[in-house]
Order: structure tokens, then sequence, then C-alpha cells
């Protein structure tokens, strides 16, 4: 849950990219931190980690 919610909103706030109060106001905000590109490379470097951690057992 943390993962997908929270997580976008947190990679665009570090690069920047949007406000957090419009994030959190507008649903057209948030449907576009799934797409950035600072995202996805976090995405793609983290769920190998958890799954050889175990978090996704």
């Amino acid at each position: 849950f943390l993962l997908t919610t929270f997580f976008p909103m947190i990679c665009s706030v570090k690069k920047n990219e949007f406000d957090p109060s419009q994030m959190i106001q507008s649903n057209e905000f948030r449907q576009k931190v799934y797409f950035l590109d600072n995202f996805e490379e976090e995405i793609n470097y983290l769920l190998p980690r958890f799954k050889e951690l175990g978090y996704l057992d």
C-alpha cells in the first residue's frame, strides 16, 4: 500500500516536479507521478531488492 500510494509522491517531491498540495488534491496530478522517469527508475531498483530480502514472499 505505501509503495503504491506514497512512494510516487515522494519521488516527485524529491525531483521538484509537482507541488505536494496539488498531488493531494488532484487526481490528475496523482496519475502523472506514476509515469515520471525517476519513479520508474526507483521501482526498478527497489522491487528486486524487496524480493531478495523476502518482503514480497
